[in-house]
C-alpha cells in the first residue's frame, strides 16, 4: 500500500495539494516525499498523528512552494524506535517565505506533565522553524500552555499572531490576582476560562473590564467567591461582542461531594434590571443563575417585608431584559443537570425565577430562536399553561430540561401534558457545548 501510493505520488511530482493519511507510510518515505520529490508542493494536509521529532525534521524539509500546512502531533516526548529518520544536521532549514497557515493539533497521549504545562514540545518542534517563514499570517491551535512560553510567545509576536483563547486551568505556575492580570493585558482574548483554584482579586477584575471589547466567552464556573452579583453586572455592560456567558458546571454534582450550588457566581434580579447590555445582540448562551426574593418559599432568608406584588414587578423586569437576548439558542438558569448524580435538595434555588406566566414568562417571547431551555433544581412553577405557551411563541425549541428529574413539586398534569404532546422535552439530555 505505501510503495502503491508513493509510487503515484512521485508520478505527479508536480502536485501542489497533498492529503496524508489514514494509511501506513514510514518516516523515511514521508521524509523523501516532502522534502524532495514534491518540489511543488504548496498545501500539505497530514491526517496521522506524528511524533514530535519527526514532526520537526518534516517541517524544516519542507519545499520553499509550500503555502499551508495542516498536520496533528502528538504531545508524548517519548519518540520511540525512529533511528530511519535523518539527524538534524544532515537536512538544510529551507526558508519558506511563501507559507501563510500552519496548524498544528497538539494531542495529549501520556505526554509529561511538565511539557504539557510550559511548552516544552511545542517549542522544539516550531522553534527555529519559524525564522524560516516570515510571513506567516495564521496559526491555528495556539493555545493558551503555549502562550505561557515566553520563547513561543515572543516569535508569534513578531508576525502580529494572538493567542484568543486564555483557559487559567493549563497555567500552573500563574496563581497571584497580580500574575493573572498581567496575563489578561498580555493579548486581545476572545474567550476567557478561569479556575476556581486560582486567586482572582481586583486587578484580575480590572483587567477583564480594561479588555472586554474582544471578549466572546467568559467563563467563571465556580468563582463565586471571587466575582458577586455586581462584578457580573459591571461584565456584561463591557463587553460589547459576547456570545456566550457560562458561570455554571453541570460536572461538577459528579465529581465533587456534596456540592452547592453557592460555588457557582449568581446575579441578583436586582442588580440585573439596571444592567445597560452592550452585547445584547450577540449572546447566544446564557449559563447562569439569577436570583429573586420568593417570599413565597419557606425559610426565606431575605427581607420579609417584600410581599407577593415587588417579587413579580422584579421578575417582569428580569424577563424583560432577557427578551433583549434575541439570538439566543440556549437559556440556562439552573444547576446543570446532566441525569448521573442523584437528586440533592441542597442544590435547590429558592429564589430562582417562577418561569410562569403570572410572574411575566410572556415577556420573553422575542427569544424565536430558544432550543433549550434548563429550569434544573429551580423552583419553578412550569404548568399546563406555560408549556401551551412555550409551543405557541417558541417554535424552535427542542429541549425542555429540569421539568420534573430535579423538580421537587411538579405542577399537576404538567407531565401528561409533555408526554402526550411534547415527550422529546421529557428527556433530560443536554445538547449545552463548551466551545463557542
Amino acid at each position: 500500500m505505501e510503495d502503491a501510493i508513493a509510487s503515484l505520488l512521485r508520478q505527479n511530482e508536480s502536485l501542489t495539494n497533498v492529503t496524508l493519511g489514514a494509511f501506513n507510510m514510514s518516516p523515511k518515505t514521508l521524509m523523501r516525499l516532502t522534502s524532495k520529490e514534491l518540489s511543488n508542493l504548496q498545501d500539505l494536509q497530514l491526517t496521522s498523528i506524528m511524533r514530535p521529532r519527526m514532526a520537526k525534521l518534516l517541517l524544516e524539509g519542507l519545499p520553499e512552494s509550500i503555502r499551508k500546512v495542516v498536520m496533528d502531533v502528538t504531545l508524548n516526548s517519548n519518540e520511540g524506535n525512529e533511528t530511519v529518520l535523518p539527524r538534524a544536521g544532515d537536512l538544510a532549514l529551507r526558508n519558506h517565505d511563501l507559507l501563510e497557515n500552519l496548524t498544528i493539533c497538539w494531542k495529549w497521549d501520556g505526554a509529561d506533565i511538565d511539557d504539557i504545562m510550559f511548552g516544552a514540545t511545542e517549542e522544539s518542534v516550531l522553534i527555529p522553524f519559524l525564522d524560516s517563514c516570515p510571513n506567516l499570517k495564521d496559526f491555528g491551535e495556539y493555545t493558551t500552555v503555549m502562550f505561557g512560553n515566553q520563547r513561543i510567545r515572543t516569535a508569534f509576536d513578531r508576525f502580529g499572531i494572538q493567542c484568543t483563547r486564555l483557559d487559567f486551568g493549563a497555567l500552573i505556575e500563574i496563581s497571584t490576582d497580580q500574575e493573572m492580570a498581567h496575563i489578561i493585558r498580555l493579548s486581545q482574548w476572545q474567550e476567557i476560562s478561569f479556575d476556581f483554584f486560582k486567586t482572582v482579586g481586583p486587578q484580575t477584575l480590572a483587567a477583564i473590564l480594561e479588555h472586554a471589547e474582544h471578549l466572546q466567552v467568559l467563563d467563571v464556573t465556580c468563582c463565586n467567591r471571587h466575582f458577586s452579583s455586581q462584578d457580573m453586572c459591571a461584565f456584561l455592560g463591557k463587553c460589547r461582542a459576547l456570545v456566550k456567558l457560562i458561570a455554571i458546571d453541570g460536572a461538577l454534582p459528579i465529581a465533587v461531594d456534596n456540592m452547592d450550588p453557592i460555588l457557582s457566581p449568581t446575579i441578583s434580579g436586582a442588580d440585573f434590571i439596571q444592567q445597560d447590555w452592550p452585547s445584547a445582540p450577540s449572546l447566544k448562551w446564557w449559563i447562569c443563575m439569577i436570583t429573586v426574593p420568593r417570599p413565597d418559599i419557606d425559610g426565606d432568608e431575605h427581607d420579609h417585608t417584600i410581599n407577593a406584588m415587588e417579587t413579580r414587578r422584579i421578575q417582569r423586569q428580569v424577563y424583560q431584559k432577557l427578551a433583549q437576548l434575541t439570538g439566543l439558542c440556549e437559556l440556562c438558569l439552573g444547576l446543570l443537570d446532566i441525569g448521573e448524580a442523584d437528586v440533592q435538595d441542597s442544590w435547590y434555588q429558592t429564589h430562582s425565577l417562577e418561569m410562569t406566566l403570572e410572574s411575566g414568562l410572556d415577556g420573553l417571547a422575542p427569544l424565536k430562536d430558544l432550543e433549550v431551555l434548563d429550569v434544573s433544581y429551580m423552583m419553578h412553577k412550569i404548568g399546563v399553561q406555560e408549556l401551551e405557551w412555550m409551543v405557541a411563541n417558541w417554535p424552535k425549541l427542542e429541549r425542555v430540561k429540569g421539568l420534573f428529574r430535579s423538580c421537587r413539586d411538579p405542577v399537576p398534569g404538567a407531565r401528561e401534558w409533555v408526554r402526550k404532546h411534547r415527550p422529546e422535552w421529557e428527556g433530560e439530555s443536554s445538547r449545552f457545548e463548551r466551545q463557542p
